[in-house]
């Protein structure tokens, strides 16, 4: 009615013909007892009229829930969400006992459509595997609710909890960058009176406590008219007044900053994000589309100084919008990124999240280098190993026989001669290398590759498939790949096809559990 105010923005299909593929969720628990008002920007078709009553339900308990997460195409140990549309992780952090998983939602569609109606959702974890679901945390009201990032107010420095209250800040492009905080398990958020605190033409915005200059620093994405895109730093003491500091050119979306450990000493500072651009010279300035970079230098909380240019992370080619943790409680940084794909035909869902990946920061003859690898926790999930050791392919491939399983962890060690070549074929895609070009590439709906040089003479991976979803990593992380979609449901054995040179120096084989059948039963 006039003068009412929205308080649920929706862009969804409705069913026409028939009973409803599937059910979109509307959390409606904090209007119980209040007038319900449904109203449509255009007028709804006669036949839609007069099915409202049975497209429109409200319910006490859930809706179409019995075969939920054992879809056919559902995968078992990698996060999607119920119903509907993701894309890019935000607010990744450890609050008050558990992970918090946000990330960009649309409930009621199976497409991104329109950017108004995209949401903050809500996932959270004890451990990194199994994850439930919780209602969004932030629902679009203004224009949408894009990506941003997460800081654990340990200290209550922003004075937005009570007393020595851990609070929990987010920020997001809206109306410009805007500020939202919540206690408890951060299941609602209140906006400060002073948003937008920037205004400005970019997205993204992170922001973290600098402690040796007692204030606030965000990092955000911006491409002013007439300037060359890249990361702008701002600093601010009250979370109120922003002042622009510097600029850190090349970068493109979804940017995180942070210091980490490098191994064996040293800690440095990492900005990382997407690149839209050439990699150093790589492609001769060219434009291409990085999924994944880093650059690794110093902070003193006015300037950035980068001692290295920027280098490709994780190569996808399904990855895109990765963040970290912050506080995690044992130090580690962890990535998860968005795992992008094609969609699961016939399911109710599309897209999702790669595994979290463990990232280390090492020091190397050539510089600065990071590694990705799956986190400790993925072998909760672990049932039966089985192991062998120095098997030709006849062998290997008949070890491989016990690997007839739906969810699968396999690490492989691999002898190469000087010019071998080694391919094994996993369930309709592929992971190839061939030592003389040293290329090494992984083939699924899309196709990643880069060069990787054997370590003594060895190839060592480690492959983990999903339902939908295969995650190769490579010589202890140097290179990681997330591949996702419907292609990986062909019931083709696992083969390995090789020079006779090649032998298969070590393998392992864990048959894996559902992370989702294990949630449930919680």
């Amino acid at each position: 009615k006039e003068g009412e105010k929205g308080v649920r923005f929706f862009d969804t299909d409705l069913s026409t013909a028939g009973t409803p593929d599937w059910y979109a969720i509307c959390d409606v628990r904090e209007f119980v007892g209040k007038p319900l008002t449904i109203t449509s920007d255009s007028p709804l078709p006669e036949t839609v009229i007069r099915q409202l009553s049975s497209l429109f339900l409200q319910s006490d308990v859930p809706v179409r829930e019995k075969d939920l997460y054992q879809e056919a195409l559902r995968p078992q140990f990698h996060f999607t969400v119920k119903r509907g549309w993701n894309n890019d992780p935000n607010g990744l952090c450890y609050f008050n006992g558990e992970y918090h998983l946000f990330y960009q939602y649309i409930p009621t569609s199976l497409m991104v459509g329109d950017f108004r109606y995209m949401h903050w959702g809500h996932a959270v974890s004890p451990d990194l595997v199994h994850w439930t679901e919780l209602s969004p945390a932030i629902h679009p009201v203004d224009g949408g609710i894009y990506s941003g990032g997460a800081y654990v107010d340990k200290e209550n420095r922003s004075g937005f909890g009570k007393g020595k209250e851990e609070v929990l800040l987010v920020t997001y492009t809206g109306t410009g960058e805007r500020i939202a905080y919540a206690t408890g398990r951060a299941e609602t958020f209140q906006e400060p009176a002073d948003n937008p605190i920037v205004r400005h033409r970019g997205r993204d915005p992170k922001i973290l406590y600098y402690p040796p200059k007692e204030k606030w620093i965000m990092i955000v994405f911006e491409e002013e008219e007439g300037v060359p895109a890249g990361y702008a730093f701002y600093d601010s003491k009250d979370l109120k007044s922003w002042r622009r500091m510097f600029q850190v050119d090349g970068g493109h979306e979804c940017p995180d900053f942070f210091e980490m450990p490098v191994q064996g000493g040293e800690s440095k500072w990492v900005i990382g994000g997407a690149l839209r651009g050439s990699l150093g010279k790589e492609k001769e300035g060219k434009e291409v589309f990085y999924r994944s970079t880093y650059r690794v230098g110093t902070f003193d909380g006015e300037k950035f100084i980068p001692e290295t240019d920027w280098q490709q992370g994780v190569i996808g080619p399904s990855f895109y919008a990765g963040q970290t943790f912050s506080n995690t409680p044992d130090g580690r940084r962890i990535l998860i990124g968005w795992l992008q794909n094609d969609g699961y035909p016939g399911m109710a869902f599309t897209q999702g999240m790669t595994l979290p990946m463990e990232m280390k920061l090492h020091k190397t003859e050539q510089g600065y280098s990071m590694t990705y690898f799956p986190v400790k926790e993925i072998e909760l999930l672990h049932e039966e190993t089985v192991r062998g050791e120095n098997l030709n392919m006849a062998a290997a491939n008949q070890f491989l026989e016990k690997g007839n399983a739906d969810l699968l962890d396999i690490d492989l060690e691999i002898a190469m001669g000087k010019s071998s070549k080694f391919e094994i074929g996993v369930r309709g895609g592929s992971i190839q290398y061939n030592a003389s070009t040293k290329e090494l590439s992984v083939k699924g709906t899309k196709e990643g590759k880069t060069s990787i040089a054997l370590m003594e003479g060895k190839l060592k991976l480690r492959i983990l498939l999903d339902r939908s979803t295969l995650d190769v990593f490579v010589n202890d992380g140097v290179a990681a790949f997330n591949v996702s979609g419907a292609i990986f449901q062909k019931p083709d054995p696992l083969k390995i096809n090789a020079d006779p040179d090649v032998t298969v120096t070590s393998i392992v084989l864990s048959r894996m559990k559902s992370a989702w059948q294990e949630s449930r039963a919680k």
